[in-house]
């Protein structure tokens, strides 16, 4: 069984800066959390969260935005990408993102 999460984003118009400005309104509502935001190619926008643990090691967390043409955005969650894996940090700073981006989860 897979990990993987995805959400459908209503705004079929999402720019990049609108990503960018979305993932900016979730990292600051996290104290240390920190981000980069890559154009990875025109139809997909990855966002590496960086998050400080207990130990004050450091975990990445990717989550990306796929242009699917006329069907629209979809943000998406990879348990394999990154530290992804079954983290409850992901999860939370990707439905944190979905909201954001006025997205809902597509997961059965």
């Amino acid at each position: 069984m897979s990990w993987d999460r995805t959400w459908r984003c209503r705004n079929t118009r999402l720019q990049f800066q609108d990503f960018v400005a979305a993932v900016d309104a979730v990292v600051a509502t996290y104290d240390g959390v920190q981000r980069r935001v890559d154009r990875e190619a025109d139809d997909c926008w990855t966002c590496f969260f960086t998050v400080p643990d207990a130990e004050d090691a450091v975990k990445t967390y990717e989550v990306s935005l796929y242009n699917m043409g006329k069907d629209g955005f979809v943000l998406s969650l990879e348990s394999d990408a990154s530290q992804n894996h079954l983290s409850e940090d992901a999860d939370q700073l990707a439905e944190d993102l979905a909201e954001e981006l006025d997205a809902e989860s597509m997961d059965l």
